[in-house]
């Protein structure tokens, strides 16, 4: 077990009260296009991709609503602005058909992480249960579930794991999935070298996807402990404005894109591999307080990053001139067709 990753985490347990609210609940999964990328490169086809979309645009009436559903008591009785912001609404749900495909929420699930405490699960498995309309909760057993934290960017970083049924952990749970915290290095820690602190998780159980091999995860370095003698107001001012204007991530994420395009092993390359390494640092920094260093992404930003694919829809740049074959792309330009 790799020190200080699996602890018990007893703030995650909320102030005694009656009530079930939550500050933060799992939501409905949906795919982006990172993960789209990334199944991609393991193997599955764009036409499952396609397929999954169409599902998405056929369903006129809740991509394109009818205009009675854009009228509140603060809207224009303006016809014009009416149709303006209808415009402006379908631009935006094109950008969600390409970007974030929903997924049935009786397939898939993005679901609060926790560890077992029990001991009870073995090395690559999973319990899963989540809430739904005709049952309080459900639980999953006995399948193969694909598994990642988003954001991820290396194919490491997708696990497939064993889902069983352990009564003792399904009493106790709504809307998580329970990792094992036995064997060398616990699931959690393989997506994006997780730690299980307050992260969610995609989980996906259905078998359109499917992983015939899995990559080996990489191993995400902890970053080094800064102390501070005096914690002063100033300091935590100055903290919170850094984050804020904190761009790190955005830039290697970008530039995490545009290798992937461009490059012949995809997000399996070198290059992709050193930007989810750093991606990973950037993500935690803002907690960490570890400043990142972008030399190496500078370098690569200046050697692949002078064009850009049209789905990354970077306004103002040169085209890619052939255009990008990606699954990224076929799936842009079907969804400004639709």
């Amino acid at each position: 077990m790799i020190k200080g990753i699996a602890r018990d985490k007893r703030y995650f347990q909320n102030f005694g009260s009656s009530g079930s609210q939550m500050n933060e609940h799992a939501v409905p999964l949906s795919l982006n296009n990172q993960v789209i990328r990334l199944l991609s490169d393991l193997g599955n086809s764009n036409g499952v991709f396609e397929s999954i979309q169409t599902r998405c645009i056929d369903r006129k009436e809740f991509w394109h609503p009818s205009e009675k559903c854009y009228l509140n008591p603060l809207d224009s009785v303006d016809q014009s602005v009416i149709n303006e912001n209808q415009q402006k609404y379908k631009n935006a749900n094109n950008f969600r058909i390409r970007d974030k495909i929903p997924l049935p929420v009786n397939e898939a699930r993005c679901l609060f992480g926790i560890a077992d405490e029990t001991g009870t699960l073995k090395p690559g498995e999973c319990v899963i249960q989540y809430c739904s309309r005709e049952n309080s909760s459900t639980s999953e057993k006995y399948i193969v579930s694909t598994v990642t934290k988003n954001p991820c960017l290396h194919p490491g970083d997708i696990r497939k794991l064993k889902v069983v049924y352990v009564p003792k952990l399904q009493s106790c749970i709504r809307d998580g999935i329970v990792f094992s915290s036995n064997g060398h290095r616990p699931s959690f820690n393989e997506m994006t070298g997780a730690d299980l602190d307050g992260y969610q998780y995609w989980a996906y159980w259905d078998d359109e996807f499917q992983i015939e091999e899995v990559v080996k995860p990489l191993f995400y370095s902890l970053a080094k402990k800064t102390c501070v003698n005096q914690i002063k107001n100033e300091l935590i001012v100055d903290h919170v404005l850094d984050t804020f204007r904190d761009t790190a991530p955005g830039i290697i994420a970008n530039t995490h894109s545009v290798i992937a395009d461009k490059h012949s092993d995809g997000t399996l390359s070198k290059e992709c591999e050193e930007c989810a390494l750093l991606f990973a640092q950037a993500i935690d920094a803002r907690k960490t307080g570890e400043n990142i260093n972008l030399t190496s992404i500078m370098r690569l930003i200046d050697k692949y990053c002078q064009i850009y694919p049209e789905w990354m829809m970077k306004f103002g740049t040169p085209k890619m001139d052939p255009p990008s074959m990606s699954i990224n792309e076929i799936l842009h330009r079907k969804a400004q067709d639709a």
